[in-house]
């Protein structure tokens, strides 16, 4: 005797199939969930079972160490999955401090150089990093060190580094000329400045460097010639300036920023106690673009 041949599938149902065989039950499929870091991940799950095609809304908490989510079988849009043709596992990354996304160890940070090459160093950064590691598994990526809390010319002059992929930064307190003249460099992560009090020259003749994270600047009372001639910066961040008392030069020769630059001069010039230093904070700043030229021409000239 021949059995029909026909297959129906309804998720989370008894389903029986029949091809020839005797009778087998499938109830569809089923995703567990595992965290990876110091998270939780919530799954909508009441069904148990679901079939192809099938979506699970999700939930972590917290949100702000939440990184990613991945799974083997089915596919993520946002914070919903869709089930694939199989029992899945979904994880879900956290990260234990959001300034520091790859847990490296105190005072180091990540770079990466467009030679193979530790970051250089010269004449003009002898109190530099103190080592410089490979990253295993990589031929370009170095952790660099320096003991204390001191990141003055950490790297400065290191021609070669083109970007900083992490730092832990949490006990620097000083970061003067830290980028100073990286000429190659393009990219910077948001890392942690909380502690830190002087950020003068940090990214000086960064000139390739189209935009910086906003930082945290509550301490910093020195951000003089900070982003001076970074010429291909296209906005000005809007930086907490309420302790800063010198803005010398802070966008000197930036003459490719379309935007933010009044807005910052507007803040800091009305704040409780303006800065006492800020001739030539936004000199040629904007100058090449239109938008950048009026914003110039609405800041005094002895700020500029």
């Amino acid at each position: 005797m021949k059995y029909p041949k026909y297959r129906l599938a309804f998720p989370g149902k008894h389903v029986w199939v029949f091809n020839g065989h005797p009778m087998t039950q499938f109830n569809g499929y089923k995703l567990n969930t595992t965290a990876i870091g110091n998270g939780v991940v919530s799954a909508d799950k009441s069904k148990g079972y679901y079939g192809e095609s099938a979506q699970i809304f999700l939930s972590a908490a917290p949100y702000s160490t939440f990184s990613a989510l991945s799974a083997q079988y089915g596919t993520i849009d946002g914070m919903t999955y869709y089930f694939g043709k199989h029992d899945d596992i979904l994880s879900a990354y956290f990260y234990g401090d959001p300034y520091n996304p790859l847990n490296l160890p105190p005072n180091t940070m990540r770079v990466r150089t467009n030679d193979g090459n530790v970051p250089y160093k010269n004449e003009w950064n002898g109190t530099s990093y103190e080592t410089a590691t490979l990253v295993p598994g990589t031929t370009d990526v170095y952790d660099v060190y320096k003991s204390g809390t001191n990141f003055n010319r950490l790297l400065s002059h290191s021609t070669n580094v083109v970007e900083v992929l992490g730092a832990n930064t949490t006990g620097i307190t000083n970061m003067d000329y830290m980028f100073d003249s990286c000429t190659s460099l393009s990219t910077v992560p948001l890392f942690n400045t909380s502690n830190v009090t002087s950020m003068s020259y940090m990214f000086n003749s960064c000139t390739p460097l189209q935009s910086v994270p906003l930082f945290d600047t509550s301490n910093v009372t020195n951000i003089s010639f900070m982003l001076n001639n970074c010429r291909s910066l296209s906005a000005v961040p809007l930086f907490d300036t309420s302790n800063v008392t010198n803005m010398d030069g802070m966008f000197y020769d930036c003459y490719k920023v379309e935007s933010g630059a009044l807005a910052l001069y507007q803040q800091a010039s009305t704040q409780t106690n303006p800065p006492t230093e800020h001739s030539l904070t936004f000199y040629y700043c904007g100058s090449d673009t239109q938008t950048g030229s009026a914003e110039l021409a609405q800041i005094p000239s002895d700020w500029k």
